[in-house]
């Protein structure tokens, strides 16, 4: 299985090498790190084991939808060959390689987009994304942006439709995380999975957490993955996790007992 990762990053370059140090651990060495062009500065003589991409300037508190386009495009056409392509923030972490199996099964099953809190009937307004694909959508739904994998069936057909170009011209002039008519967080979590069911994929939701009582459903053991709070040391739940989010500082006792795993693999890879 041939899997590309996008990560997406800001000015925490620290954080951003323990991350792509666990994907390429777990998941791949195909790493494009998009940084935001406001924070490219603070990459200069990092020794980053990835490509790194300069991405537009963004500097806001909401997520950076372009550069997010720019990433998945940038990807999709440099590794056109990869089965997967993996959307993932930089305060993401990836524990193990356990959730290939769930991709096989994705696979098998026909399925274009795998996450986690998946919502369907949504109410906000994506009428200028209608009028960049050509076409009205059925249903608007919704995934959660942190870590999100597209099959490579979807790339394709986005890559005909050359909707990452046509997305990028339409939005050229747009700033700051602004889109006309969409007032939600996260441009990327309703347009993404949008365009998968309007392009005829299905969507598999890994697990979901309530935000509202604090419960987790699902597959959350393997994918303990939210908006908020930070996750919390529990070594029940967390530290045998497969992908993780989010863990935002370095000294974090998950991603600590995670580095030392890594290291302690590579140790005893190199003695036999």
């Amino acid at each position: 299985m041939k899997i590309t990762a996008i990560l997406n990053t800001h000015g925490v370059p620290d954080i951003t090498l323990d991350t792509v140090d666990s994907i390429r651990c777990h998941m791949t060495d195909r790493i494009l790190v998009v940084v935001d062009g406001a924070a490219w500065d603070t990459f200069t003589g990092i020794d980053l084991p990835a490509y790194k991409l300069k991405g537009f300037n963004h500097n806001w508190y909401k997520s950076p939808y372009r550069n997010i386009f720019l990433g998945l495009l940038t990807a999709a056409t440099h590794w056109s060959d990869s089965d997967w392509f993996c959307y993932i923030e930089y305060d993401c972490l990836v524990g193990s390689s356990l959730f290939k199996k769930d991709l096989e099964e994705a696979e098998k099953n026909g399925v274009w987009c795998v996450g986690n809190d998946y919502r369907d009937k949504q109410t906000v307004d994506l009428s200028l994304l209608e009028r960049i694909v050509q076409g009205k959508f059925e249903e608007v739904v919704y995934l959660l942006g942190a870590c999100i994998f597209y099959h490579k069936d979807f790339m394709k057909v986005a890559l005909e439709k050359e909707f990452f170009q046509r997305f990028l011209f339409y939005t050229n002039n747009f700033q700051k995380g602004f889109f006309p008519f969409y007032d939600a967080w996260d441009l990327t979590e309703h347009a993404m999975p949008t365009i998968v069911k309007h392009f005829g994929g299905k969507i598999k939701q890994l697990a979901t957490y309530n935000q509202m009582t604090g419960m987790w459903a699902g597959n959350y053991r393997r994918y303990p993955i939210r908006f908020r709070p930070e996750l919390t040391y529990e070594e029940q739940h967390f530290l045998q996790a497969s992908i993780m989010h989010p863990v935002k500082t370095l000294d974090h006792p998950i991603r600590k007992y995670h580095r030392a795993k890594r290291s302690n693999a590579r140790i005893t890879h190199e003695t036999k």
